[in-house]
């Protein structure tokens, strides 16, 4: 038989599948995340074009991967946002800056 499969602790779950149809090769996918007591969090779907199983697994996966990671990771939008910036055009370098060394910001009213 067949069961889904709690994760232990405080873990969630990333379930995917997808469903494609060979002729016209349109394909479905979705996903969702539960906790370990079975709870469902958030979930998602999608539907893609000129696609096969491999493609609709993969596409699944991504989406579901991006979920879990804006959804339940505590800074996760914030990340996604400063994200967002750094490939735009422009030069910039992100560095991470010792508190101590930070002296000028912390003099300013």
């Amino acid at each position: 038989m067949v069961s889904w499969i709690a994760p232990i602790n405080d873990q969630v779950a990333l379930n995917v599948d997808d469903s494609v149809i060979i002729n016209p090769r349109i394909g479905g996918f979705g996903g969702l995340i539960r906790d370990c007591h079975g709870d469902w969090h958030c979930g998602f779907h999608g539907h893609v074009n000129h696609c096969d199983n491999i493609k609709d697994e993969l596409l699944a996966l991504l989406y579901g991967l991006q979920l879990a990671f804006l959804h339940l990771h505590q800074y996760g939008t914030i990340i996604r946002t400063i994200q967002d910036f750094l490939p735009r055009q422009w030069s910039i370098t992100v560095h991470h800056t010792l508190r101590e060394m930070n002296f000028n910001y912390d003099d300013m009213p």
